[in-house]
């Protein structure tokens, strides 16, 4: 692929990263509709993965703004990701990668590493593996990857690749199924059933990508 190529791919990845880590966010509607933050998205995923069905998830999402109660589109949000109840899907990463669905696990602070170690020093509000802070790191990732590439440092591009993957494989990628598994089974609104699916689905894509991509420089 030619380097030009390579750098809107990579620049497309980063921007759906931010976007679906915004969607896990408490939502405004309003704003979700002015910044049409959903359509952007499947514009985007049509970009990057036309064969999958990421794209047209996103589009579904649209339209169910244009129509969806705000109210009720928060207490979905709240009761599936917030509490203060027991919380229908989780957002923490190490709930499902640990036994006993342990809250700030040794997972979590692997996640935490991961990020020191990419040059970030957060103070976070929610634990490090929360699904938002996940997917924007993926977006700081890919971000920083696309940078090098523009500068033609091969080396870095590759090193942040290698991160990437396996972030994906031992982090997000090993826990988005059976997250977004209880969005679908447990949310009230067609919005946040059809948001799970559109994450796993571009999930999928990019670990697929990745692995692909990885092997190949081996």
């Amino acid at each position: 692929m030619e380097t030009t190529d390579r750098l809107k791919n990579e620049n497309l990845r980063s921007e759906c990263y931010r976007l679906l880590a915004a969607l896990f966010y408490p939502p405004e509607r309003s704003r979700l509709l002015d910044e049409a933050t959903c359509l952007k998205l499947a514009g985007l995923l049509d970009e990057l993965y036309p064969e999958a069905p990421a794209s047209d998830q996103a589009a579904v999402m649209q339209e169910q703004l244009s129509t969806l109660d705000e109210n009720q589109m928060k207490v979905d949000h709240a009761t599936l990701f917030v509490g203060p109840f027991a919380l229908k899907a989780a957002p923490y990463g190490s709930i499902y990668l640990e036994n006993g669905r342990r809250l700030m696990g040794d997972t979590t602070v692997a996640a935490n590493d991961l990020y020191a170690e990419a040059g970030l020093q957060l103070t976070l509000k929610e634990p490090a593996d929360h699904i938002a802070i996940e997917l924007e790191f993926m977006h700081y990732l890919t971000a920083l990857a696309a940078e090098a590439l523009a500068a033609g440092d091969e080396e870095t591009t590759a090193d942040l690749a290698m991160k990437q993957s396996r972030f994906l494989k031992e982090h997000l990628g090993a826990w988005v199924s059976p997250f977004c598994a209880a969005i679908a089974k447990e949310a009230d609104t067609l919005y946040f059933r059809t948001l799970a699916d559109c994450l796993r689905a571009f999930v999928d894509a990019e670990m697929d990508r990745l692995n692909l991509e990885t092997t190949a420089d081996c």
